[in-house]
């Protein structure tokens, strides 16, 4: 790191370093071809799961080794967390969303306007499922501003196959009304996105899937596959021929000085891959995010990254988990696809096809 980047590290508080920061710190990246945690005084990513309740029995989904209980958010936490989060120096993105289906909770367009009312960013995502003509009109009008719906295959045949419990034409008819929808009443937003998790099943649809929906929504995302989640101590990636997955020198993962999930209980989970709890770091019933954020469990666990321990007899989820690997540099590529001009962005975790419109 050059003397001048030191010298603004040592006078800038973190989350001004943060803003004017990232960019001086991805370049530095990518001369070294090394990826270390971006500062950041509070989260700039923050997960409220507002349901853990899901209609589908996906054969990949983590809710197949589930012990938590199934439950829905009380409005009065949620407006507690969008009160408290609107008033940071730099507000996070709320992913409104974890483990389970949000459209299943019957005041999501009342959490979305409650945050957007703030100024708060909100994404979500979601199976599909339950979207009717009705919620697609209120959510237009809500001020979400990202929707990605999961999709997994390229065929009926596929998609029954992975996404259990579901209804192929149901879902497509759905997601197809929202984006005719938007598009009749010339929208932008919210983004639309379509997403797939690459398995054993569908791996031989990709290039079906991206011809089927890059001429129509926003981005087209794919995500490789996780295996078992062995004792729950972390996630592991299966190797996909469509990712370059290759031996690397484990770094400090992003997630501790990026990322805050809140379960619907108001229980503060580890990191976004914690889908069970293996360590609650803190009640947002009881404690204020920022305080839960920058408390001993949190510096403890980020200490033991930097040391290059990744864990100890407390912080076992850490241990055989990859996806520290997703958030290295991107690879950016600009190519046409089928006559359209497309931004692809990738990592050894997510790819993405972005339309250049």
């Amino acid at each position: 790191m050059t003397n001048t980047i030191k010298s603004i590290v040592k006078k800038t508080p973190l989350i001004k370093l943060y803003k004017f920061g990232r960019k001086k710190i991805e370049e530095y990246q990518e001369k070294k071809k090394y990826t270390k945690p971006i500062p950041s005084s509070l989260p700039n990513q923050l997960f409220i799961e507002i349901t853990d309740h899901c209609m589908l029995k996906c054969i990949m989904c983590p809710r197949r080794h589930f012990k938590r209980g199934i439950g829905f958010m009380n409005i009065d936490l949620y407006k507690k967390i969008i009160d408290e989060v609107s008033q940071w120096p730099e507000p996070p993105t709320i992913m409104l969303v974890f483990l389970g289906e949000p459209l299943a909770h019957s005041e999501f367009i009342k959490f979305v306007q409650y945050a957007a009312n703030k100024k708060v960013v909100v994404n979500t995502v979601s199976n599909g499922y339950v979207l009717t003509p009705r919620l697609s009109e209120e959510i237009l009008n809500s001020g979400l501003e990202r929707i990605t719906f999961s999709l997994d295959a390229a065929t009926k045949e596929v998609y029954d196959q992975i996404r259990i419990k579901s209804d192929w034409k149901r879902v497509i008819d759905n997601v197809n009304y929202l984006l005719n929808l938007r598009q009749k009443k010339n929208l932008k937003k919210p983004y639309i996105q379509v997403s797939f998790v690459i398995q054993d099943k569908n791996e031989h649809q990709v290039e079906d899937f991206i011809n089927i929906w890059l001429p129509k929504v926003d981005v087209v995302y794919f995500q490789r596959v996780f295996d078992d989640l062995r004792d729950l101590t972390g996630r592991q990636m299966v190797e996909r021929n469509l990712f370059n997955l290759t031996a690397e020198k484990r770094i400090p993962c992003y997630y501790l000085w990026n990322s805050m999930v809140v379960y619907w209980n108001g229980e503060v989970a580890t990191c976004p891959p914690d889908d069970f709890g293996k360590n609650i770091m803190g009640d947002a019933n009881k404690e204020n995010l920022a305080d839960i954020w920058k408390n001993e469990l949190y510096q403890r666990l980020r200490n033991l990254h930097l040391n290059g321990q990744y864990g100890d007899e407390k912080f076992t989820f850490c241990k055989n988990c990859d996806y520290w690997r997703g958030y290295r540099l991107n690879k950016k590529t600009h190519l046409t696809i089928n006559g359209i001009k497309v931004l692809k962005e990738e990592n050894p975790l997510f790819i993405s096809y972005n339309p250049i419109r």
